[in-house]
C-alpha cells in the first residue's frame, strides 16, 4: 500500500469513526433514572448503542495508523509515544465498550442488583477497574500528544487538532474515573448542560475535520500546510 493510499484510507476511517462516535453519544442514555441502572440498560438498545461505539473505536485505530506510519521516521519521538499511548488506550476502551455493551444487558436482566448504586459493581478496586484507569490516561494523553505534534508540525492546523484534544481529554478523564468508581447511570451535568454530550461531540467533530483535510491533501507528508 502506498503512502497516498495509506493517507486516503485514515481520512475515510476518521470520518466514519466521527459519524459514528456522533451517533452513539447523541443516542447512549443520559442521567439516572428511578429505575436505577438496570432499568437504564435494559430501557434502551444498549447493545446496539455500543456497536456503534465499538465500530467507532475500531475506524479510529485505522485513522490513527494511517496518520502515524507514512511519517513515522520523519516526526519526533513524541510523536511515537503519542501514537502508541492513543493506540492502547483506545485498544483498551474498545474492550471495555465490548463488555460494557454486550454483557451489562444480561446482568441487568437476570442480576439487576449487581447493578444498583452502591451496588459490587459501583466501586471497582478491582483488575478491571486499574485497567479501565489506566486506558483512561492512555487515552487521553496518547491523543494530546499526537495531536500537538500534528499541529507543532503543521501537518494538521491547530484548531482541528485543538477540537480533538479537548474532546478525547474530557473522554479519557471519564474513562480513567469510572476504573476508579462506576456510575453505570450518570451523566455529568451542570443545570441543563451535558458536558458528557458536549465533549462527545467536540471528540466526533475532531475526527470528521481531521479526516476531511487528510482527504483534501493536508496529511500528506510531502504537502503540509498551516491552518
Amino acid at each position: 500500500m502506498t503512502t497516498t493510499e495509506m493517507t486516503r484510507w485514515s481520512g475515510i476511517a476518521n470520518i466514519a469513526a466521527g459519524v459514528l462516535f456522533a451517533a452513539f453519544t447523541l443516542l447512549h442514555p443520559a442521567g439516572r433514572i428511578a429505575g436505577g441502572e438496570a432499568a437504564l440498560v435494559l430501557g434502551s438498545p444498549w447493545a446496539e448503542i455500543h456497536t456503534l461505539g465499538i465500530a467507532a473505536w475500531l475506524f479510529t485505530v485505522v485513522g490513527l495508523v494511517g496518520l502515524y506510519v507514512p511519517r513515522a521516521g520523519e516526526f519526533p519521538l513524541q510523536w511515537t509515544y503519542g501514537f502508541l499511548l492513543a493506540l492502547f488506550g483506545t485498544a483498551l476502551f474498545t474492550g471495555i465498550f465490548y463488555a460494557d455493551g454486550y454483557l451489562l444487558p444480561h446482568l441487568a436482566q437476570y442480576t439487576p442488583d449487581l447493578l444498583r448504586a452502591g451496588g459490587p459493581l459501583s466501586i471497582q478496586f478491582t483488575l478491571f477497574g486499574v485497567v479501565t484507569f489506566l486506558a483512561g490516561v492512555a487515552l487521553w494523553s496518547g491523543y494530546l500528544l499526537f495531536y500537538s505534534v500534528a499541529s507543532r508540525r503543521r501537518v494538521i492546523p491547530f484548531r482541528c487538532c485543538i477540537t480533538i484534544m479537548l474532546g478525547a481529554l474530557w473522554v479519557g478523564i471519564r474513562l480513567a474515573g469510572y476504573g476508579v468508581r462506576a456510575r453505570l447511570g450518570d451523566s455529568l451535568m451542570f443545570g441543563v448542560i451535558d458536558f458528557d454530550l458536549i465533549f462527545g461531540l467536540f471528540f466526533a467533530a475532531g475526527l470528521i475535520w481531521v479526516g476531511v483535510l487528510t482527504l483534501r491533501g493536508l496529511g500528506v507528508p510531502d504537502r503540509p500546510r498551516a491552518g
